[in-house]
């Protein structure tokens, strides 16, 4: 309860004891400026890397302001607001349904069948939920994670059907079993 309440305190007493920025390295004003341009286009969004451009106003004030050189690369440093920002609620919602659902089917496919590589690819996708708060983090061009999302939802996805797949077949298997047995038994 209390996190809720005065968490943005909270926050702000542990960044400035750990000496750090309280806008976390300038991040809260890229946020707002992202914030204020997904209200304005919510659910298109502005287009596919349409705001980083240069000569785009917005972008190259943003670009001043962190003293990065127009043109640079530069992002919101949140997943999902720049990826809002771009392509809009819907994209984004698509988006989301591929990296929180590939993380819960591969937790699920981990907790059935405990191994290695679904030890690793679970492990992957927490990090990268965990960091898509703080960066970009997937789904722009030429990225291995973006590459790594979607292929662990489709493996959590086949594996799970295969699970599935076995149990009906267990399933099916004990149902013919007692059913024989019964005749067996009349």
């Amino acid at each position: 309860m209390l996190v809720v309440t005065a968490g943005d305190t909270l926050l702000a007493d542990v960044l400035e004891e750990s000496g750090k920025d309280p806008t976390l390295t300038g991040r809260t004003e890229l946020w707002a400026t992202g914030l204020s341009f997904i209200a304005e286009r919510p659910l298109q969004g502005l287009g596919y890397r349409a705001f980083w451009v240069s000569g785009f106003a917005p972008a190259e004030e943003l670009w001043a302001m962190f003293l990065v050189p127009s043109g640079a690369g530069f992002n919101f440093h949140n997943t999902y607001i720049s990826n809002a920002v771009e392509i809009g609620l819907i994209g984004l919602s698509l988006q989301m349904m591929i990296i929180y659902g590939g993380g819960l089917m591969i937790a699920t496919y981990a907790l059935l069948r405990p191994n290695a590589p679904n030890a690793m690819l679970l492990s992957l996708q927490v990090l990268m939920i965990l960091r898509s708060f703080i960066e970009v983090e997937v789904f722009f061009e030429f990225s291995i994670r973006s590459i790594l999302a979607v292929c662990t939802f489709i493996y959590a996805a086949q594996g799970l059907l295969a699970v599935r797949a076995q149990a009906q077949m267990v399933a099916s298997a004990n149902r013919a079993s007692a059913h024989m047995k019964g005749l067996i038994d009349a």
